[in-house]
């Protein structure tokens, strides 16, 4: 779907082409790999199993969209079937996490990078939840749960996510084509050089805020490049809204689809070189339609100026041109 016809003549245009990851590049559906409570935690006395961990976890995303977030509810209806905590002033922050008040107490389920730079009472609880050698066993995409109150990390899941079919001969064919190919994503370093790796994208930048993805769009138009940003989360909306062509997801979130010059009826990101060929051919039908009418006017004027051509026999040709194939 296209909001106008001037996005086919931008793409036939564009010189880069910047993905994000999750839901895009990836099927967007994570599971939860490993659940790793913080042995040391003081609040060991309320999280005394790995299904409280999940409740009180459970119950601070449970507002959220985000793909992490719905992986593990879905994970907690499957093992239990009691009611969430109530929860009170539930507040997304974007790119980092989400907090809320549960019993008083302030929660947050936040990024490895955002509970980096927490400054916690307990400067203690991440250290000995990181020296565990579990942790080491975790998989790259992480998601802690941290009680403000107490300053201290209850504990961390990790997730697994897995990678869209034809994605690595779509980055070959668009290097092909001399697109230059960038990967944007919130992810830990780790995860994103992975897949970067994997699909032989060279340039990437992770544990990147939303802002940041608009900042990198900004920074590639002002050299002169001509960028498609292909995303679906909530996210991705500036960096879309701001790309030459900003393409959605069809998953993806109501605003991320308002944000974007086009949508894919699928979640299938190989449809970008049908995109592409679509636009080519467009600007060449287009080309082709003005030559033909140019040399039509150049020959039929004089003719129709000086008599030869009747005015109903003018504009039968002329009509004719109009229509053609």
């Amino acid at each position: 779907l296209l909001k106008d016809p001037e996005v086919l003549e931008r793409l036939n245009k564009a010189t880069s082409v910047v993905f994000d990851k999750t839901g895009t590049l990836t099927k967007g559906k994570p599971t939860v790999q490993k659940i790793l409570l913080n042995s040391k935690s003081n609040s060991q006395k309320t999280l005394q199993s790995e299904d409280d961990f999940l409740k009180f976890y459970a119950s601070v995303i449970q507002e959220s969209e985000h793909p992490l977030a719905q992986s593990v509810l879905k994970l907690y209806q499957q093992r239990d079937h009691h009611k969430l905590e109530q929860t009170l002033n539930t507040k997304i922050l974007p790119g980092q996490g989400i907090e809320t008040f549960i019993n008083d107490e302030h929660f947050l389920v936040c990024s490895d990078r955002y509970v980096e730079r927490l400054n916690l009472k307990n400067s203690q609880s991440l250290k000995s939840l990181k020296t565990d050698p579990s942790f080491y066993q975790l998989g790259t995409t992480k998601s802690y749960l941290v009680n403000v109150s107490r300053g201290e990390v209850l504990g961390v899941i990790s997730f697994e996510d897995s990678l869209k079919d034809g994605v690595k001969n779509l980055i070959q064919n668009l290097h092909q084509k001399g697109l230059k190919t960038y990967l944007l994503t919130g992810d830990t370093h780790q995860s994103g050089e992975n897949l970067a790796k994997a699909i032989g994208i060279k340039e990437y930048r992770t544990e990147i805020l939303p802002l940041e993805k608009k900042e990198f769009i900004q920074n590639l138009k002002a050299q002169g490049e001509v960028v498609i940003m292909i995303g679906d989360g909530l996210n991705d909306a500036p960096a879309l809204s701001y790309a030459d062509v900003g393409i959605a997801m069809s998953q993806g979130q109501d605003i991320t689809l308002q944000s974007s010059s086009a949508t894919f009826l699928n979640d299938d990101p190989t449809l970008l070189m049908t995109f592409l060929k679509l636009s080519k051919k467009t600007i060449a039908k287009i080309k082709q339609n003005l030559f033909w009418a140019l040399i039509y006017n150049f020959i039929a004027i004089p003719f129709a100026a000086l008599g030869y051509l009747s005015p109903m026999l003018a504009g039968s040709a002329m009509a004719f041109s109009s229509i053609r194939p």
